[in-house]
């Protein structure tokens, strides 16, 4: 829905997206994706991006570019881990966040970051 551009560039793109979504990616997909990977884009490019939405393959990935987006802030960041009633940390740490309201065993905060009210919504997208 966002993807609304008609240049030749915003067509492959729309085109991929749709592919995807359907589980239908043909090859003139991927080659096009393959000119949009990260080491593949100008120095421009990259300030142009540096903001914008990407997706990971894990969790892990994902909390590191989050930390390295705090980092980034230039305020100090803050490791803060939950404490549990009635088991161990250990145990605790092993509970999907789902069955938590979407509470994480770790979040990591800065001043001036935004945080996704896991009552509301709750993704594992950058925080800053």
């Amino acid at each position: 829905m966002r993807q609304q551009g008609m240049t030749e560039t915003d067509v492959l793109f729309q085109n991929a997206l749709t592919n995807l979504r359907v589980g239908q990616v043909q090859k003139e997909d991927w080659t096009f994706l393959q000119t949009r990977v990260l080491t593949q884009l100008s120095a421009q490019e990259h300030v142009d991006f540096d903001n914008a939405p990407a997706l990971f393959s894990t969790n892990d990935e994902v909390n590191e570019r989050n930390i390295t987006k705090l980092e980034q802030v230039g305020t100090p960041v803050v490791r803060i881990e939950a404490s549990y009633i009635g088991i161990s940390a250990q145990e605790g740490a092993k509970v999907d966040s789902e069955n938590c309201n979407g509470l994480e065993h770790v979040i990591h905060l800065s001043v001036g970051c935004r945080v996704n009210n896991p009552l509301h919504t709750y993704s594992n997208s950058r925080l800053c």
